[in-house]
């Protein structure tokens, strides 16, 4: 069978027409990819730099509300009858802040010489943790890297420095467990999207 001048120019033109109608297909279905994708990310960068603004802050508010009660135990640190009223500042900053799962007074050596429940009983020992072997350490606020307790939780610990007349005294610090119910666990364990998409927290070394 042979066709004719005018049907192979049609052919032509109609393979030509599909082939430009599929080719602008997929130019515009990959330009409203890329616009999806870019404007998804701009979302999330936006939704990471204001809970990363958040979780900064309450933690900031977190050292000072430290800070303020560092002062109350330099006041009964001299005083050998004070611990009753060093375990009860620890309990309130516990519960009040809602964030701790546990805090502590300790001595220059990391002795512990007040503390919250459920850490009470072990006051008169030495803390060896990484968090309170820093603070002795850098003697100054600290808001530690994430680490694994004897227990296998995650935690972090924040503490500030006690100096009395320029002369190093302990800290007062408390651990957060990550995994545990608490505000900060609140801020970084749950989000808003109802998406199916996920929020993970990365550590500076790249651990989640």
């Amino acid at each position: 069978m042979r066709w004719s001048l005018k049907t192979l120019i049609q052919v032509v033109a109609i393979l030509a027409i599909a082939l430009t109608f599929l080719t602008s297909t997929t130019v515009a279905y990959q330009v409203h990819k890329q616009k999806l994708i870019h404007s998804t990310l701009e979302a999330n960068y936006a939704y990471v730099q204001k809970l990363t603004s958040t979780t900064d802050t309450y933690l900031r508010e977190i050292l000072n509300t430290l800070e303020v009660n560092a002062e109350v135990v330099l006041s009964l640190l001299d005083d050998p009858s004070s611990q009753t009223q060093m375990n009860a500042l620890a309990e309130r900053i516990r519960t009040e802040t809602n964030t701790f799962d546990s805090v502590a007074v300790a001595s220059t050596e990391g002795v512990i010489l007040g503390a919250s429940s459920p850490s009470r009983e072990l006051v008169g020992e030495e803390l060896t943790s990484i968090g309170a072997m820093q603070a002795i350490k850098e003697k100054r606020k600290i808001i530690s890297h994430p680490y694994v307790g004897i227990e296998g939780e995650p935690i972090i610990f924040i503490s500030v420095p006690l100096f009395e007349n320029g002369e190093y005294k302990g800290f007062l610090g408390g651990a957060i467990y990550l995994d545990q119910p608490n505000i900060l666990e609140k801020l970084l364990g749950s989000h808003y999207y109802e998406n199916g998409s996920y929020v993970y927290v990365v550590d500076y070394a790249g651990k989640l």
